[in-house]
């Protein structure tokens, strides 16, 4: 599956907001079990998605300083002929 900063952000804003409750009565526990699953797997892939984004980052910028350098050591020998 592919991992997006758009559905990072989507997640994050979706996300449920604990609402205060004058309601005394207990709400139902199949209903509260389903909400506690749903909000497990979406903090799953919330935690999942930041790590395969900053694996991405983390070997972009791994990448791009590798190019930097090929770039002036190719420089550098064209030089120095």
């Amino acid at each position: 599956m592919t991992s997006t900063k758009e559905e990072l952000l989507r997640r994050l804003r979706d996300r449920p907001m604990p609402q205060i409750s004058s309601e005394l009565s207990p709400a139902n526990d199949t209903a509260r079990y389903t909400r506690l699953e749903v909000n497990r797997e979406n903090e799953r892939r919330i935690a999942q998605l930041r790590n395969s984004l900053s694996k991405a980052q983390e070997s972009f910028e791994l990448q791009h300083s590798f190019v930097r350098l090929d770039g002036y050591a190719a420089a550098q020998f064209e030089k120095e002929r």
